[in-house]
């Protein structure tokens, strides 16, 4: 999505099954290529939640492959609860360490060892070769995104 100055703006989506317009309790949403592992655990889902999705997101896009593959989606969710994906430098070689890290952050299995909002991960996220923080750094303001809603 972007915002009408034409700056990229991540939001939340989920669709939910079942014709009644509501989600079944228990029920997992999500694409399990993509799911964190306390959900993948039946836990509840959170900020963290969104940061580890992301994290596989990332990786995929370093490495052309998701940091799991498996047979069936019970068999891709155990492999985010119990497995580690390596760095994506491991598959692509000549990464940098700095993106492996960023990765792994995100990718961690605690929630706790990932950023605690997207806001907290964006700074210590920047991807440039020099590694610095771009001279201009735009936002787009969390008053401008409620007015949205």
């Amino acid at each position: 999505m972007t915002t009408d100055p034409g700056a990229p703006w991540a939001g939340r989506f989920a669709r939910a099954d079942g014709g009644s317009g509501t989600t079944r309790t228990q029920a997992v949403l999500g694409t399990p290529a993509y799911l964190s592992p306390e959900q993948a655990s039946g836990q509840a889902a959170g900020p963290q939640s969104d940061l580890y999705s992301l994290g596989c997101v990332l990786f995929e896009m370093l490495t052309g492959a998701p940091p799991f593959s498996a047979d069936s989606a019970v068999g891709l969710a155990c492999r985010h609860v119990h497995d580690d994906p390596g760095p994506p430098s491991a598959r692509r070689p000549g990464l940098s360490e700095r993106l492996d890290q960023i990765t792994a952050r995100l990718l961690a299995k605690n929630p706790a060892d990932r950023p605690t909002s997207a806001a907290a991960a964006g700074p210590g996220c920047w991807l440039r070769s020099t590694g610095t923080q771009p001279q201009s750094c735009r936002y787009w303001p969390a008053s401008k995104r409620q007015a949205r809603k």
